[in-house]
């Protein structure tokens, strides 16, 4: 008579599912305990993953959390309490089977009491609890400013912006300070510039006539490269080529463009690219030996310097060339008026006593500082009356300008006239007469502006629309008085209104 089926012991429940149970069908007693060894370390994992999730174990009891079983339904297991289940039975593996056919001795239980209560001693002591209760991990601890909230995650932005805005006003604060200390360098009226390039630019004067020997140096430079390439379509390099050379002259310092039979440049790109300085350094020993010359330290940098701005002027007129006629005919035009009316304003400077104060303000608007004009050839179109009378020329007064600067100029405008009739000098036409206002005032359309003046010198409108003015712009603080001398006035009218007796 069969006996009734026994009820599984803890050690039967401990191991994993699938596994066979050592009472009915396990051949090796080391089998048994390197699984039962496998599901001990299984267990710990998944206690260590439970309590990390420590949202959910704050609401449940601190002593019980659940754990896997046979069935897949949860079972209490004793949070930090866990012990191996051989170890827990308080004996040794025993018997497996009376009908396995194993043989079982005392030395073999003896053995592997041993080793499970080695492993029990070294993996499976009861570890430490905090104040909570909850167990304290030795390897990684689970502290709550570990965990990211969204609040700590703001406040966390909130203080690296701050950081980051405090960062940023220092470092303009020592831009500023640096600027400052530049202020007495950036000439007599100290005008602070946020650019060094335009704080020392130097003002255009009157032109200074070329001695003869660097004419005829510059001469025999331009004649040398029309002789070393006398067709300029084929010395022309692309980019694409330049570039390559560019690269490659950086491993191979002593790398040559060309030679003095192929002479090469490239206009497209930089005037002073490794290309263009490879290829003035070939012209450079072809022009002293051509001429026979020994050149000195200075005489060779300056021969240098002037092939290269010969590449530049190359590239110019071969960007010039390729516009319209009638246009490159307009602009030339246009660039010698600018020219010769700044020309014209700083000479009577000179020539009248109660002028000169002006010259430096002068000086610093410069030709770009001058306006433009444009004839009536629209009136003339529209009102058949204004072809009775002589031409008229209107003003284009400069956006960014202040519209009384145009009558302050135009007081120059009128000295010169004067000395120049009075003292005969005949040779030249006169200026032709600009008049300020047409039939509305007439405005120029380019967008070009000139930096660092006066603050009275600027449009107040349009200097309100400049984004950060002080830094694009850069007004001088000073308002400068653009009016003139009561004797000014008198000298003008006295012989060219005819409105004063001459005393």
């Amino acid at each position: 008579m069969a006996s009734p089926p026994s009820a599984p012991s803890r050690r039967a429940s401990s191991l994993p599912p699938g596994a066979p149970s050592p009472s009915t069908g396990t051949s090796d007693a080391n089998t048994y305990g390197a699984l039962s060894n496998l599901w001990a370390s299984g267990m710990k994992r998944q206690q260590k993953a439970t309590a990390s999730r420590k949202f959910s174990s704050r609401n449940q009891s601190p002593a019980v959390e659940e754990g896997p079983s046979h069935s897949g339904d949860p079972v209490p297991i004793q949070r930090r309490e866990w012990h191996h289940p051989l170890v827990a039975e308080g004996v040794g593996m025993g018997p497996l089977s009376t009908g396995s056919g194993v043989a079982s001795g005392a030395s073999q239980n003896q053995s592997l009491r041993d080793r499970e209560n080695s492993d029990s001693e070294d993996e499976e002591m009861p570890e430490e609890r905090d104040n909570d209760g909850h167990q304290a991990d030795d390897e990684e601890e689970f502290d709550d400013e570990e965990f990211v909230t969204m609040k700590g995650l703001t406040r966390g932005l909130e203080h690296f912006q701050q950081a980051l805005i405090n960062t940023l006003d220092k470092g303009f604060e020592r831009i500023w300070k640096r600027i400052d200390d530049m202020e007495p360098r950036l000439g007599a009226r100290g005008q602070p510039s946020t650019s060094v390039r335009h704080a020392v630019k130097k003002p255009a004067g009157f032109p200074v006539r070329r001695t003869a020997e660097i004419n005829d140096r510059q001469r025999n430079i331009r004649e040398h490269l029309k002789r070393l390439c006398p067709d300029q379509s084929l010395a022309l390099v692309p980019v694409a080529e330049a570039w390559q050379f560019e690269e490659a002259s950086k491993s191979n310092p002593n790398l040559v463009s060309c030679s003095a039979d192929a002479f090469r440049y490239c206009i497209e790109g930089p005037p002073r690219c490794a290309f263009n300085k490879s290829s003035a350094r070939v012209f450079m020993r072809n022009y002293a030996e051509f001429y026979n010359l020994n050149l000195s330290a200075k005489d060779t940098k300056d021969i240098y310097q002037r092939v290269l701005t010969a590449f530049k002027s190359a590239k110019r007129s071969n960007k010039v060339t390729k516009l319209p006629p009638e246009i490159r005919l307009s602009k030339k035009r246009a660039s010698r008026r600018y020219a010769r009316k700044y020309q014209r304003r700083l000479e009577a400077c000179l020539l009248h006593p109660r002028l000169a104060e002006h010259e430096a303000i002068i000086r610093a608007l410069g030709i770009e500082g001058m306006s433009s004009d444009e004839s009536d050839y629209g009136e003339v179109q529209d009102n058949p009356f204004t072809r009775m009378r002589a031409p008229r020329y209107y003003i284009l007064h400069p956006r960014w300008r202040n519209p009384s600067l145009t009558g302050w100029l135009q007081t120059f405008d009128s000295i010169y006239s004067i000395v120049r009739r009075t003292n005969m000098q005949l040779r030249g036409a006169y200026p032709r007469s600009r008049y300020a206002n047409g039939s509305e005032m007439k405005m120029s359309q380019s967008k070009a502006f000139v930096r660092n003046l006066p603050i009275s010198a600027y449009k107040k409108t349009w200097l309100d629309m400049q984004p950060d003015m002080h830094f694009t712009v850069g007004p001088a603080e000073e308002d400068y008085p653009f009016t003139h001398d009561p004797e000014v006035i008198q000298y003008i009218q006295a012989y060219v209104l005819d409105s004063v007796p001459v005393q």
